[in-house]
């Protein structure tokens, strides 16, 4: 929500979350007790509309907001969901429309910098809230409210939607073969730009970092690599990233470009999980020069003797969320 705007709340009052929901706690669900289905399993995530899974399970509530207990996340549910036990459900004592209980989301989220993992937000905390409100004759005016989040608010249409496969079945990798790196890219060392060197602009800096995709900055110097994985060989030693678009990638990784295959983001993010799950096998003392890659394996599922780029594609797309990949 944009809330760039300042907006007068001189004459709002408060009023207690509790004045206009009934709070009830979540439950706890092991993995054994749901299977695949289309009910949504809200936890205290604080993406994807708070949904961990989609299951098979009676829903406890027909819409309502959840507040994550561990990190305060908030999130407005409009279909019939139920919560696990790290997570609180507000239910609007009178019917509300979509529109005001996004609103009240917004002045929730605005409280979450006084709870954090070691001050988790109970649920006796949920009940002590207060809100400041835009008031009308001494009352919530709540048209004030619905036209705030039409002016602020793009696209508020957000709708779960149960992904195929959700709960993921276990990869049997009995079959698959080993590769070395050196048969599945061309490998490359990355291009040495000092600080001093680097200029503003639109493309991406990758260094060794291990966070933001391993972005450092942005800048507009013109040498550039695209469509290729950044491989950390000092720094986060064996981090790997795609990167789709033109970037500038440091001497502190080498580059790999698949051969002969156009890599997408699906066979990507297959390819940057497998690796990094072999991350352990380098240290300060053993980096990932790209002597050390050529020769390095990793166990891909296969067809005909050859890496099997469909069961790659198939499988990611099958993941939750998968479309937003």
């Amino acid at each position: 929500m944009n809330m760039n705007k300042k907006i007068d709340t001189t004459n709002w009052r408060p009023f207690a979350i509790s004045d206009f929901f009934v709070m009830n706690a979540g439950k706890y669900y092991a993995k054994d007790d749901y299977q695949e289905g289309e009910i949504p399993l809200v936890s205290s995530s604080d993406q994807d509309n708070g949904i961990m899974a989609f299951t098979d399970l009676e829903p406890k509530f027909t819409d309502g907001i959840t507040i994550g207990k561990v990190n305060m996340s908030v999130f407005y549910q409009e279909r019939p969901f139920c919560v696990s036990s790290d997570v609180t459900v507000l239910s609007s004592k009178e019917k509300m429309s979509k529109k005001i209980n996004l609103f009240f989301v917004t002045l929730l989220l605005c409280e979450r910098y006084r709870f954090n993992y070691g001050n988790q937000i109970r649920l006796n905390d949920t009940l002590k809230l207060k809100v400041k409100l835009p008031v009308k004759n001494n009352m919530p005016d709540w048209d004030f409210m619905e036209k705030f989040i039409d002016t602020h608010i793009k696209d508020y249409s957000y709708v779960a939607k149960p992904a195929k496969n959700f709960l993921t079945p276990k990869l049997d990798a009995k079959d698959w073969q080993y590769y070395t790196l050196g048969e599945l890219f061309t490998i490359k060392k990355g291009k040495r730009l000092t600080t001093a060197d680097q200029s503003n602009g639109k493309f991406p800096y990758i260094s060794s970092s291990g966070i933001n995709n391993g972005m450092d900055a942005f800048i507009s110097n013109g040498y550039t690599d695209e469509n290729c994985l950044s491989f950390a060989c000092y720094g986060t030693i064996g981090e790997v990233f795609y990167q789709k678009q033109k970037s500038w990638i440091s001497d502190n990784c080498n580059v790999l470009y698949l051969k002969n295959k156009s890599i997408t983001g699906e066979i990507a993010l297959f390819l940057t999980t497998i690796l990094k799950k072999e991350k352990y096998r380098f240290s300060y003392g053993v980096t990932a020069k790209m002597s050390r890659l050529q020769n390095f394996k990793i166990k891909l599922p296969t067809k005909q003797n050859q890496p099997d780029w469909d069961f790659m594609t198939n499988f990611i797309q099958s993941l939750p969320f998968s479309s937003q990949i």
